[in-house]
């Protein structure tokens, strides 16, 4: 028997509410330094039990890794309308632009297929984690927009399911910003009007703090 480093997240997990595999829980993360890549466990009873979904390694894989290899790392699941999941990821060593990995499934995490890679170069990006989210219809994603440097925390929405993103968009930090999640709560009609950012902080480090934005998404849009 063997170990392999599994890091969740660091955002957050999805249960499928459209067909294929409905009511599925997947939850999406990265391996290790050298073995590294996008990997999904899958639950198909509640949590009951866990099994390997599909993986999307680095190549080249379980090898030390050179600049612009393709290594994608942390990452971001969501459902979109037709029951399809995407999987928004860190582009590690910066393979083909400085901007966000995209791998879609179309069999609710079963498989990451080469084929349904793509690089999303609106979204410059300086290999970090990123927050995405679907709500209302609206695709919305934070990261620091900056090819290089973790700096100016942005929030960019998508109408068309992040086939192409509004150039209108939201500084929420200028200053040092890192990793971001975000959620949204559905407990009451004001719920709908809301989505709440935690990203991290700082005046010269991003380590000085965790904060949270609350965002009204229609005083945005």
């Amino acid at each position: 028997n063997c170990t392999k480093m599994f890091s969740p997240g660091p955002g957050y997990g999805i249960q499928k509410k459209l067909s294929p595999s409905k009511g599925r829980l997947i939850v999406c993360g990265h391996g290790t330094i050298r073995g590294d890549g996008v990997f999904c466990l899958l639950s198909d009873d509640h949590g009951g039990s866990w099994r390997y979904g599909g993986s999307l390694k680095s190549i080249p894989y379980n090898q030390p890794k050179k600049p612009l290899d393709f290594n994608p790392d942390e990452c971001q699941p969501y459902e979109l309308p037709d029951g399809s999941v995407v999987i928004n990821a860190r582009n590690q060593n910066f393979y083909h632009c400085h901007c966000r990995i995209i791998v879609q499934s179309f069999d609710a995490c079963e498989n990451l297929l080469l084929e349904h890679v793509t690089f999303d170069e609106t979204l410059v990006d300086p290999a970090v984690a990123a927050g995405a989210l679907y709500k209302n219809d609206v695709l919305f994603f934070t990261n620091p927009a900056n090819a290089t440097n973790r700096v100016n925390l942005t929030l960019r929405w998508s109408f068309c399911n992040g086939t192409s993103w509004m150039k209108q968009s939201v500084q929420i930090w200028s200053g040092a910003s890192g990793y971001s999640s975000m959620t949204t709560l559905n407990h009451a009609i004001d719920d709908e009007q809301y989505i709440f950012v935690i990203y991290e902080k700082g005046q010269v480090d991003i380590t000085e703090s965790i904060s949270v934005a609350k965002l009204n998404i229609y005083g945005l849009l």
